[in-house]
């Protein structure tokens, strides 16, 4: 009966990623790296909810750009 309350974690996958990403390699100090956390919500076998936050630093401090991204969305597959 106390693993009934806990099922709703099955259906729950959370997700890690780091990223590094250098547009320009000749030009030095323009790496941007992305540290991101999302979570997958599987409501049904044709539903899912998921919730991201990634947020991202440039590799100069002086040129911090308020860049950081929070996304919410809903997938349906029919």
């Amino acid at each position: 009966e106390a693993y009934q309350k806990w099922l709703w974690l099955q259906k729950l996958r959370p997700m890690i990623r780091f990223e590094s990403f250098d547009p320009d390699i000749r030009t030095p100090g323009n790496r941007v790296t992305s540290g991101i956390l999302c979570f997958h919500y599987y409501a049904r076998a044709n539903l899912r909810v998921s919730v991201q936050f990634e947020g991202r630093r440039e590799n100069e401090a002086s040129v911090q750009i308020a860049n950081d991204t929070t996304i919410a969305e809903i997938q349906a597959r029919f």
